[in-house]
């Protein structure tokens, strides 16, 4: 890294924050160690001197508003499916002051290949290299990046009445295998696989998520295994491709979790290590598995709500956010994120943080950027940035 750009990357922090942080964990260990599986240093990120790093604020004019982005694996960018009905890359230029026609730095992959092309993009912790894909309540948009080609195709239960995607996750996607949780207003939520590799594509039977009148979500997918959330008995399971009961290490690991909320608690995936944060009512938690066994390690305090944790693309970094109250009720409630880098060699994976500088900002999207790995956030006619790590070329 470039030592004259030290006061705004992750540099290494002094020891004395570990310090702190072990101290921080002798008063919490007692209170929390009949409850948890296994102790680790506890973050409590309220009063710390940590290294800020500040952001950079663009405005968008009101008649600009690009409030559907999505990450993608092009250099110092994020995509967009909401200007002039296209799909586009907007770039990060180092001179870039404003977002407006005249300092918009965009790259149209294509346009007008649909009289409506917006739609709610599939927001991942790592793009996809090979496709852009996105929803319009049950039509299904897959772009192929490399081809420069797209297709659609509605998306149903085939039971009668009103389909709605709630919700969609690769089990295969080089193959363009998607399973689809639908909701069908007269019958139930189900499940359904498709097959894009073939044209027209192939179509799985469904998956009833209502049996018993008991309600499940899908919370994604890792490795071809499918997660659901039942919401009656407030537990993880899983289901194969061919909808037969599967396992996961995360399953034993989240259903043995004590601090649950009183809804489902999201789970981020690393996109290459065996771990995954999650979060419960009071703390966030790290889950680690391997041949050496599995493990959940309360990594940090949430004082405040936790309004957003993910890891970086590249896996390289992790970035956690809070706020003191709901920001939906104060939408100038100050909000705070974290950034850490990840550290395989620690038993608790994530490095010493440093802090983003502070910002205001309600219904956000939230995403990355690669090469430089930068955190950015979306909302309507502001985006606020981070650059977390210089580009490859500068190192």
């Amino acid at each position: 890294m470039n030592p004259k750009k030290q006061n705004r990357k992750m540099t290494p922090n002094s020891r004395s924050i570990k310090l702190l942080l072990i101290l921080l964990l002798n008063m919490i260990a007692i209170a929390s160690q009949a409850a948890e599986p296994t102790m680790r240093p506890v973050y409590s990120l309220e009063g710390l001197k940590l290294d800020i790093i500040t952001k950079t604020e663009y405005r968008v004019k009101e008649d600009e508003y690009i409030h559907g982005v999505f990450p993608v694996l092009f250099d110092n960018a994020i995509g967009t499916n909401k200007i002039g009905n296209a799909l586009s890359i907007i770039k990060f230029e180092e001179k870039w002051y404003t977002l407006v026609r005249d300092g918009l730095s965009t790259q149209v992959l294509k346009k007008d290949f649909s009289d409506f092309i917006s739609g709610s993009c599939q927001f991942r912790s790592a793009p996809s290299s090979n496709f852009i894909t996105w929803v319009q309540t049950r039509r299904f948009f897959i772009y192929d990046l490399k081809e420069k080609t797209h297709r659609y195709h509605s998306i149903r239960s085939g039971h009668p009445g009103w389909d709605y995607v709630v919700n969609y996750a690769a089990v295969d996607e080089q193959n363009k295998q998607y399973v689809f949780d639908i909701e069908n207003y007269g019958a139930g939520n189900f499940l359904k696989i498709f097959d894009f590799s073939t044209d027209p594509a192939g179509e799985s039977t469904l998956y009833d998520m209502r049996p018993v009148k008991k309600k499940k979500n899908m919370f994604g997918t890792k490795n071809g295994t499918i997660l659901l959330y039942n919401n009656d008995e407030r537990k993880m399971e899983a289901i194969d491709t061919q909808f037969r009961v599967d396992t996961h290490p995360i399953i034993s690991l989240y259903n043995g979790l004590k601090d649950i909320s009183s809804a489902f608690n999201p789970i981020k995936f690393h996109p290459t290590l065996p771990i995954a944060l999650v979060s419960g009512r009071t703390k966030l938690y790290l889950a680690k598995w391997g041949p050496a066994g599995y493990d959940l390690i309360p990594l940090i305090y949430f004082p405040r709500y936790a309004r957003y944790y993910d890891f970086s693309p590249d896996g390289n970094y992790a970035v956690i956010q809070l706020a003191k109250n709901d920001v939906e009720d104060n939408p100038k409630e100050p909000q705070y994120a974290y950034a850490f880098r990840v550290n395989p060699g620690l038993d608790y994976i994530l490095d010493d943080p440093v802090e983003l500088q502070s910002h205001t900002m309600q219904y956000a999207n939230y995403l990355w950027t690669v090469n430089p790995a930068s955190f950015v956030k979306v909302s309507y006619d502001n985006i606020f940035r981070w650059v977390i790590d210089e580009p490859e070329e500068t190192k």
